[in-house]
């Protein structure tokens, strides 16, 4: 009986060996939400600090140029978040692993220039300079994912600015 238990496909072990697949399936999908939503909730700090720094700059100021330019600014991270919010509500696409790459035309100085911007507004009252230097033949139209090049650099300038206190 014992040697026929473990030869013949024996439905009890087929069914366990199953269950346990789909458990460390739903295991490893849980775990991929947490990353997911943890690096979301970094992604959204940024914007909403700089939605709010640049709010309370416009309410202070008095020069109509300054509160002109800081209300772009406020525009282009508004955008900047929106865009990280579709990004988590097509959480769907990501489980179904059909990340899309959305490829357009834009201006990498402006991208950069708006992300420096950004940047800055999360110095603070750190003893930190942001310093950039933009390379003078810099195309002024790449195609490529925009989006997905605004995350990679906005945590490149966010962690910069987090782990650095003085310099």
């Amino acid at each position: 009986n014992l040697i026929m238990y473990f030869t013949i496909e024996n439905p009890d072990v087929k069914m366990i060996n199953e269950l346990e697949y789909a458990k460390n399936m739903a295991e490893k999908a849980n775990r991929a939400k947490s990353d997911f939503l943890s690096s979301m909730s970094h992604e959204i700090r940024t914007p909403l600090n700089a939605i709010v720094g640049l709010s309370e700059v416009i309410k202070n100021s008095d020069d109509i140029d300054e509160i002109h330019e800081d209300a772009n600014d406020v525009v282009m991270a508004s955008k900047n978040l929106l865009e990280i919010v579709n990004g988590i509500l097509d959480i769907s696409k990501i489980e179904a692993d059909k990340m899309e790459i959305i490829e357009s035309n834009y201006n990498p100085l402006e991208v950069l220039k708006y992300l420096t911007t950004i940047a800055e507004t999360r110095i603070g009252e750190k003893e930190i300079e942001l310093r950039c230097n933009f390379a003078e033949d810099l195309p002024n139209s790449l195609y490529g994912d925009q989006g997905k090049l605004k995350q990679i650099i906005t945590n490149i300038l966010t962690n910069a600015v987090k782990y650095t206190e003085k310099g």
